[in-house]
């Protein structure tokens, strides 16, 4: 019994070891969005030319994905604007960098500058990561993976802990504390 014991407790510190990172990132993050911190860089960090094949059939929409997958660039176009010149000029954006690339629709080049947002701005935007992303590699996407993990963790983790601190403890007065302010936490977070 007692071996079962120290295996339980070890595969609940494993547990919460594995979640901890999500924990920290979720409440650093969300720290940073209650308080409004300007933490995006706005400064150009590279800039760098290329050349695509322009198809004139595509709508200025479809001819920024193109231009994105071309350039196997990672994110989402946004801001397309067609110049009177046959300059297309748009944005692709991320949670790390926003880049903006201005396409000459005639000869087919490519002018990007890159703005890497910084360290943490990037962690900010962890909080609303999904791991769904345009030509986000494998590292990228196996974000949703690890937050649906460390969700069903948390979750045994948490009713595990209950378990053990009921089951060992055997004190009516802190189960009782215990059942009040999980009820209370409840509450609070159904009313706000």
């Amino acid at each position: 019994m007692k071996l079962k014991k120290i295996n339980f407790i070890q595969w609940h510190l494993y547990a919460g070891l594995f979640t901890a990172f999500y924990v920290l990132a979720f409440a650093i993050s969300s720290l940073l969005l209650n308080h409004d911190a300007k933490i995006e860089n706005t400064h150009t960090t590279s800039t760098w030319q290329a050349m695509v094949d322009i198809d004139p059939s595509l709508s200025d929409q479809d001819l920024c994905l193109k231009i994105r997958d071309d350039l196997a660039m990672i994110g989402w176009p946004t801001d397309w604007k067609r110049e009177n010149n046959g300059i297309l000029n748009f944005k692709i954006v991320h949670q790390a960098k926003e880049s903006q690339l201005s396409a000459n629709l005639s000869t087919g080049k490519v002018n990007v500058n890159e703005v890497g947002k910084g360290f943490f701005a990037t962690f900010q935007a962890l909080h609303f990561f999904s791991g769904k992303i345009p030509n986000g590699n494998l590292w990228l996407r196996s974000w949703q993976v690890y937050q649906w993990l460390t969700m069903i963790i948390m979750v045994i983790s948490l009713v595990s802990g209950m378990w053990l601190w009921i089951k060992y403890v055997r004190k009516k007065k802190f189960i009782a504390l215990f059942i009040s302010i999980w009820a209370l936490s409840l509450f609070l977070m159904l009313w706000l």
